[in-house]
Protein backbone atom coordinates (compact mmCIF):
# COMPACT_ATOMS: atom_id res chain seq x y z
CA UNK A 1 0.00 0.00 0.00
CA UNK A 2 0.94 3.79 -0.21
CA UNK A 3 3.96 4.53 1.90
CA UNK A 4 5.54 8.29 2.26
CA UNK A 5 8.26 7.61 1.67
CA UNK A 6 7.73 6.71 -2.00
CA UNK A 7 8.98 9.01 -4.56
CA UNK A 8 6.60 8.56 -6.89
CA UNK A 9 2.93 8.50 -7.75
CA UNK A 10 1.20 4.93 -6.23
CA UNK A 11 -2.38 2.94 -7.51
CA UNK A 12 -4.26 1.35 -5.59
CA UNK A 13 -7.73 -0.89 -5.75
CA UNK A 14 -10.23 0.06 -2.68
CA UNK A 15 -12.08 -2.25 -2.50
CA UNK A 16 -15.52 -2.38 -0.81
CA UNK A 17 -19.01 -2.79 -0.27
CA UNK A 18 -19.72 -0.23 -2.36
CA UNK A 19 -17.57 -1.03 -5.32
CA UNK A 20 -14.09 -1.07 -6.54
CA UNK A 21 -11.98 2.12 -6.64
CA UNK A 22 -8.92 3.10 -8.45
CA UNK A 23 -7.09 5.15 -5.55
CA UNK A 24 -4.23 7.28 -6.08
CA UNK A 25 -1.61 9.36 -3.89
CA UNK A 26 1.46 11.64 -5.51
CA UNK A 27 4.06 13.21 -3.27
CA UNK A 28 2.53 16.66 -4.61
CA UNK A 29 -0.78 16.04 -2.70
CA UNK A 30 -0.65 17.66 0.53
CA UNK A 31 -0.47 16.29 3.88
CA UNK A 32 -2.89 15.15 5.94
CA UNK A 33 -3.91 15.56 9.97
CA UNK A 34 -1.67 12.37 11.71
CA UNK A 35 -3.37 8.92 11.08
CA UNK A 36 -5.26 10.38 7.82
CA UNK A 37 -4.12 10.43 4.27
CA UNK A 38 -5.37 12.72 1.14
CA UNK A 39 -6.14 10.47 -2.35
CA UNK A 40 -7.82 10.77 -5.36
CA UNK A 41 -10.52 8.99 -5.48
CA UNK A 42 -11.24 8.11 -9.52
CA UNK A 43 -14.83 7.29 -9.16
CA UNK A 44 -15.86 10.67 -7.32
CA UNK A 45 -12.97 12.14 -9.18
CA UNK A 46 -11.88 14.19 -6.38
CA UNK A 47 -9.75 14.15 -3.46
CA UNK A 48 -10.96 12.53 -0.25
CA UNK A 49 -9.06 12.61 2.71
CA UNK A 50 -8.93 8.92 4.47
CA UNK A 51 -8.23 7.57 7.72
CA UNK A 52 -5.57 5.17 6.64
CA UNK A 53 -6.05 2.44 9.64
CA UNK A 54 -9.80 1.75 8.06
CA UNK A 55 -8.28 2.18 4.71
CA UNK A 56 -5.60 0.42 4.74
CA UNK A 57 -7.14 -3.58 5.00
CA UNK A 58 -9.47 -2.49 1.81
CA UNK A 59 -6.74 -1.34 -0.05
CA UNK A 60 -3.90 -3.28 -2.57
CA UNK A 61 -1.73 -2.03 -4.77
CA UNK A 62 -2.13 -1.92 -8.83
CA UNK A 63 0.69 -4.14 -10.68
CA UNK A 64 1.18 -4.95 -14.32
CA UNK A 65 -1.43 -4.81 -16.77
CA UNK A 66 -3.94 -3.14 -14.00
CA UNK A 67 -1.39 -0.39 -13.19
CA UNK A 68 -0.35 0.03 -16.76
CA UNK A 69 -4.21 0.08 -17.74
CA UNK A 70 -4.75 2.39 -14.84
CA UNK A 71 -2.08 4.75 -15.47
CA UNK A 72 -3.45 5.42 -19.35
CA UNK A 73 -6.70 5.74 -18.18
CA UNK A 74 -6.31 8.10 -15.40
CA UNK A 75 -2.84 10.11 -16.31
CA UNK A 76 -4.46 12.85 -17.92
CA UNK A 77 -7.10 13.12 -15.48
CA UNK A 78 -3.86 13.33 -12.35
CA UNK A 79 -2.12 15.61 -14.54
CA UNK A 80 -5.12 18.30 -14.22
CA UNK A 81 -5.47 17.37 -11.22
CA UNK A 82 -1.83 18.25 -10.36
CA UNK A 83 -2.02 21.48 -12.12
CA UNK A 84 -5.22 23.13 -10.51
CA UNK A 85 -3.97 22.39 -7.42
CA UNK A 86 -0.13 23.89 -7.70
CA UNK A 87 -2.39 26.74 -9.08
CA UNK A 88 -4.41 27.10 -5.75
CA UNK A 89 -0.97 26.86 -3.56
CA UNK A 90 0.69 29.68 -6.14
CA UNK A 91 -2.79 31.48 -5.78
CA UNK A 92 -2.22 31.29 -1.66
CA UNK A 93 1.28 32.11 -1.34
CA UNK A 94 0.55 35.08 -3.58
CA UNK A 95 -2.98 36.20 -3.89
CA UNK A 96 -3.27 38.98 -5.90
CA UNK A 97 -6.50 40.83 -4.22
CA UNK A 98 -5.32 39.85 -0.60
CA UNK A 99 -5.94 43.36 1.16
CA UNK A 100 -3.13 42.67 3.52
CA UNK A 101 -0.73 41.53 0.70
CA UNK A 102 -1.75 44.42 -1.33
CA UNK A 103 -1.48 46.83 2.27
CA UNK A 104 2.52 45.27 2.52
CA UNK A 105 3.68 45.96 -0.46
CA UNK A 106 2.08 49.91 -0.86
CA UNK A 107 3.74 50.30 2.28
CA UNK A 108 6.85 48.82 0.54
CA UNK A 109 6.86 51.60 -1.91
CA UNK A 110 6.06 54.46 0.18
CA UNK A 111 9.15 53.36 2.14
CA UNK A 112 11.01 53.64 -1.17
CA UNK A 113 9.51 57.26 -2.19
CA UNK A 114 11.51 60.04 -0.49
CA UNK A 115 11.11 64.08 -0.27
CA UNK A 116 13.29 64.76 -3.74
CA UNK A 117 10.51 61.68 -5.45
CA UNK A 118 7.85 64.33 -4.30
CA UNK A 119 9.02 67.64 -5.81
CA UNK A 120 6.50 68.25 -8.71
CA UNK A 121 7.15 72.12 -8.91
CA UNK A 122 9.55 72.05 -11.24
CA UNK A 123 7.47 69.39 -13.77
CA UNK A 124 4.49 72.23 -14.42
CA UNK A 125 4.34 75.62 -16.35
CA UNK A 126 2.72 78.41 -14.84
CA UNK A 127 -1.07 79.35 -16.96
Amino acid sequence: MYQSKKKGTWYGLLQSRKGDAILIWDPIFPAADKGKIWLYNTNYRCMVEYVEKILTPKVRDLTGEELRDAKDKYDPELMKIKSEYMEEVADEQNPADDPVAQAVRIAEVESEVTDDDLDFEDQFEEI
